[in-house]
Formats: C-alpha cells, structure tokens, sequence
C-alpha cells in the first residue's frame, strides 16, 4: 500500500512540475479562467511534452487536470480562491481503453 501511495504522489508530483508549472504557474489563481484551462489543454495536446517532441496523451492530460483540480478544490475550502475553474472545464476524453 505504502508503495503505491508512494507512486501516486509521485505521479502527482511530476504532473504539476511538467503538466501545469511551465504553462498556468504564473497566472495568479484569483484570475484562472474556464478559458485559461481550456487553452492549456490545447497546448498540453499540441506541445505538452517536456522534451519538446508534440503533444501529450489525453490520459496524462486528465491525469494533470486532476492534480490541477485538486489543488483548485482545497484552495476553495481554504478561501483561496472563489471558485474551482477545473470543475467547469472537464478534462478531454481518453481515446482507448484497458
């Protein structure tokens, strides 16, 4: 169990530094917009890669959009922020199945 915690957190981790930081980390959270999360998808699935080489996966962006909205949930219980842009704007759907 612990090693999958471990895993899942570090998904997380890797998610915010790679998926979100270099594309809505400067944006203050008051002024993220419905508008600023569908923008950043479009990147993520045109030119998200950290190397460079295209866009990334659906799954990985929903993987990101999650983390995202996590973040967005708890600063909206804390008062952060008025509300959760992330649940307005719903992740983009995964192609394939397991």
């Amino acid at each position: 169990m612990l090693v999958l915690l471990r895993v899942a957190v570090r998904f997380a981790f890797e998610s915010v530094e790679n998926q979100i930081a270099p594309h809505i980390g400067l944006k203050l959270l008051q002024k993220l917009r419905a508008l600023d999360i569908e923008e950043w998808h479009t990147v993520l699935r045109n030119g998200g890669r950290a190397d460079g080489k295209g866009g990334i996966a659906p799954r990985t962006i929903g993987h990101a959009h999650r983390a995202l909205g996590k973040a967005l949930r708890d600063a909206t219980k804390n008062e952060i922020v008025i509300k959760n842009v992330a649940a307005i704007e719903s992740a983009p759907k995964s192609t394939t199945r397991r």
